[in-house]
């Protein structure tokens, strides 16, 4: 079966010269025009194996508004939303970091995390959950720690990136109704803001922290980005123990009568839910979800892989493999590097 991204990069001349990312993924939300806002409610959790929550969440948010109610963000789906955060950052951090950076991945470690993370309830559950987290996430636990990890992408992030990342603004809802055009079909297959593509997630919401900004100027943006999720990391905690202190990840609009929009921050970025109703049904429905940002045909994973220093085959796979990784898709992938350099056989 077909990957629903494929990622092809060529390296010639001792760098990468071409690359390029296309995204088949299908717009799941043409499957909820002509239903009920209650039929799509029940089918949109099935659509998505990541950020299930999320898409949940903003599904409901946006019809409420669609259809004229006034929608309840009750206390506790904040918290749902920072365990969901904390628990897709901790799949990578836990299982697919280690293996790319020659260290064991920690299966037992995520098998615990996930059963626990998928109870919820009061308060105490919370706080437990955030005891978890931080202790998975403690720089100086085990072999393949954070700072191990660390430590091995800093060598491989060597070669400083060109340009700096083009971020998207941490915009809410409300916001994206004034700042961006139609959110419609072509948008949400290659969304671009202010006219051009945009990243998305961690790095965008951390840039301005003292140590992302230090290795950011350094040009390590993919140790930026690994930064980045550790921040992320340990909001998580502080909104688990703490509702309320941080921002809201999710937020509502209203851009014309009959019609809702939510906005929801993920562990990957910003999604984007909006919906029309007609007469009780959906009329249009449409998705932008951050994977859908970050390897845009012409965007950060295409901008940052061009040119970039690549003097043996095995080293250029493993650090395209570490930007793929660091942008995070929500979707299968398959990377592929031709390598032009190699000897002609006979």
């Amino acid at each position: 079966m077909s990957e629903a991204l494929v990622l092809n990069a060529t390296r010639a001349a001792g760098k990468i010269t071409r690359v390029t990312a296309v995204n088949s993924r299908p717009l799941a939300a043409s499957m909820l025009i002509g239903r009920s806002p209650e039929e799509a409610l029940a089918i949109v959790p099935n659509l998505f194996a990541r950020c299930s929550r999320a898409q949940t969440l903003a599904a409901r948010l946006a019809c409420e508004v669609a259809a004229g109610v006034l929608p309840l963000q009750r206390p506790f789906e904040e918290q749902l939303l920072a365990i969901e955060m904390a628990q897709e950052h901790l799949w990578r951090l836990l299982l697919d970091w280690p293996p790319l950076l020659g260290l064991p991945p920690q299966r037992a470690h995520y098998a615990n995390v996930h059963r626990g993370l998928n109870r919820s309830g009061h308060a105490e559950i919370f706080t437990l959950h955030a005891d978890s987290i931080e202790e998975l996430a403690d720089p100086e636990q085990g072999e393949s720690s954070p700072a191990s990890m660390l430590e091995r992408l800093l060598e491989l992030d060597a070669s400083p990136a060109a340009c700096a990342p083009r971020l998207l603004p941490e915009f809410d809802a409300e916001i994206w109704t004034r700042q961006t055009a139609e959110i419609d079909g072509p948008f949400c297959a290659a969304p671009i803001f202010d006219g051009a593509p945009a990243e998305t997630g961690p790095l965008a919401r951390h840039h301005a922290q003292p140590e992302v900004q230090r290795h950011l100027a350094a040009g390590r943006h993919i140790v930026a980005r690994f930064m980045s999720k550790l921040i992320d990391l340990a909001e998580c905690t502080q909104r688990l123990r703490t509702p309320g202190l941080l921002p809201p990840l999710a937020g509502v609009a209203e851009p014309a009568p009959s019609v809702g929009m939510a906005s929801v921050n993920t562990a990957r970025g910003m999604l984007l839910h909006q919906v029309r109703l007609e007469d009780g049904k959906i009329a249009d429905y449409s998705i932008c979800a951050p994977t859908e940002w970050n390897f845009h045909p012409q965007g950060v994973f295409v901008q940052e892989s061009t040119g970039l220093p690549a003097s043996d085959p095995d080293t250029a796979h493993k650090r395209l493999a570490a930007l793929a990784l660091a942008l995070d898709p929500c979707v299968a992938y398959q990377l592929d590097l031709r390598d032009e350099d190699a000897p002609a056989h006979a």
